[in-house]
């Protein structure tokens, strides 16, 4: 499953020149979606094919219909300082989270699925 993130209402983040990254991260799923579906045994699908706002919860719900082997969340961060280079990678991890920072940080990211008070 392809999740490019943010969407709609979502504000994401913005580049420099206006970019938005719920309009990168869209062509950038599509782009993926092709690849992966010119592969012999493989199916792509996406958890939004436009652009609108998806809860988590929805998204998460797309991907378990589907029987999905893998939640790909596709993202372009915007950083305000010119050195930031680089890509992040972020895995689920089955054992849940091993200290008080990395709970913090889960409810936070989790949370952060909620625009304007309701999911």
């Amino acid at each position: 499953m392809i999740d490019p993130g943010h969407g709609g209402e979502d504000p994401s983040a913005h580049g420099k020149y206006k970019t938005r990254e719920k309009d990168i991260v869209l062509k950038i799923g599509r782009y993926l979606k092709a690849l992966i579906n010119k592969e012999r045994n493989m199916k792509a699908y996406m958890t939004r094919n436009e652009d609108v706002f998806i809860p988590l919860r929805v998204r998460v719900a797309k991907a378990r219909k589907q029987r999905a082997d893998l939640f790909v969340s596709i993202h372009a961060d915007a950083f305000t300082s010119r050195a930031a280079r680089g890509s992040s990678v972020f895995a689920l991890s089955t054992s849940g989270a091993t200290s008080a920072a990395a709970r913090f940080l889960a409810q936070t990211q989790n949370e952060a699925d909620f625009i304007g008070g309701s999911a």
